[in-house]
């Protein structure tokens, strides 16, 4: 049902700006990212042939971000230091950056997706607070510096919150609990994630309203 809102919405809430029809970036940073990855190495044409049993792997976001530090050399041929993943519910994006100004977009590069697929709010108008029940996509992928290819992938429920701060602006976090999706490790024909996030982040949006309704006009 959202985008068969989006023209109603453009035209009730006026002018965009940044990304075509977004408002200004609002990024979080992804502060922790832990699961695990079971798979299945090799699937042959019977049971002699196929590998058994399953593999069960931790993921944690140090890992996660090894291997897109690897994408990032083969792609460019440096190694930025002090390294984090950035994701923006205003725009959706999802990127690397540091504290020097690195950027490097993710979903840009195929190496990451960042989706918010629907929302069930809760705001106060009068006080500036807002907790939504969202269900989100968050994954990543690439290449292990051993070569081997990585996948952890989670779609789940999420809890969004927004608060004014101290400095005027508001504060934002985003968790999710008992994701699941797809999974691979060194190259594995299949397997499966399960994990949990928290992204959070400061400042002032140009979108003065809860950000559910600016998530489901544009």
């Amino acid at each position: 049902m959202k985008n068969l809102k989006l023209l109603l919405g453009i035209a009730a809430f006026g002018v965009m700006a940044f990304n075509g029809n977004r408002l200004a970036a609002f990024p979080l940073t992804l502060t922790s990212a832990t699961g695990t990855i079971t798979y299945t190495h090799t699937y042959g044409t019977d049971a002699t042939t196929t590998s058994n049993p399953g593999v069960k792997v931790s993921v944690n976001l140090s890992h996660i971000i090894n291997v897109l530090s690897n994408e990032v050399f083969l792609d460019l041929g440096t190694h930025p230091t002090d390294l984090r993943i950035a994701l923006d519910p205003f725009t959706g994006g999802l990127f690397l950056t540091n504290s020097a100004g690195f950027s490097y977009d993710l979903e840009a590069t195929g190496l990451g997706n960042f989706r918010i697929r629907d929302v069930a709010t809760s705001f106060s108008t009068a006080t500036g607070t807002e907790q939504d029940v969202m269900m989100v996509d968050l994954s990543f992928n690439g290449h292990e510096p051993n070569g081997q290819t990585f996948s952890f992938a989670l779609r789940g429920s999420a809890t969004f919150k927004s608060h004014p701060n101290s400095t005027g602006g508001k504060s934002i976090s985003l968790s999710a609990t008992k994701g699941s999706g797809y999974g691979e490790v060194n190259s594995s024909d299949s397997g499966v994630s399960l994990g949990n996030f928290k992204a959070q982040g400061s400042g002032t949006p140009e979108w003065t309203g809860p950000f559910s309704v600016f998530w489901w006009n544009f």
